[in-house]
């Protein structure tokens, strides 16, 4: 009888000094601060070959809007990967992506897997759509639909800003 008291009592502590342990690991990632007022809501392109995952976000966004953490949205990017069931894709053509290659805008390595995937039907001008059939108004919205890459997205804002 000693011993399953014993057991369970190692067993138990054992669980303990686990949870212990994963709550103070949590804590580090947990946020400090409570939320914020801004100025907008950025919403970046990127369907990870799945609309949902585009369409969640376009969501959020509204979400967030309406509840009053910002009086604007900002859709941003050219382009999201092309996803079944969407319609035809707008692929940006081969000779615009080797000259964004030229330019340094992306890598070499890229352009066979963009001229094939990148969606420019599924960019920022999509999220706005999306947006305003929401209930967004157009004044609440703004689009920069030139962007290529995550740096271009803050780079082209805030010259237009």
């Amino acid at each position: 009888m000693k011993m399953i008291v014993l057991r369970a009592s190692i067993i138990v502590l054992s669980l303990l000094i686990a949870w212990f342990v994963f709550y103070m690991r949590g804590k580090q990632f947990a946020l400090r601060n409570r939320l914020q007022k801004a100025d907008a809501i950025v919403v970046l392109a990127g369907t990870r070959e799945n609309i949902k995952f585009l369409d969640g976000k376009i969501s959020t966004s509204v979400q967030l809007y309406r509840q009053g953490w910002a009086s604007r949205i900002i859709c941003s990017g050219r382009f999201s990967a092309k996803v079944d069931r969407t319609g035809e894709p707008n692929l940006i053509p081969l000779k615009e992506l080797q000259s964004a290659a030229r330019n340094g805008r992306i890598q070499k390595k890229d352009i066979e897997k963009a001229a094939k995937t990148w969606d420019t039907n599924l960019g920022a001008g999509y999220m706005r759509k999306r947006a305003l059939a929401m209930g967004v108004p157009p004044e609440a919205i703004l689009v920069e639909d030139e962007s290529l890459h995550t740096r271009e997205n803050a780079e082209l804002y805030l010259l237009c800003s």
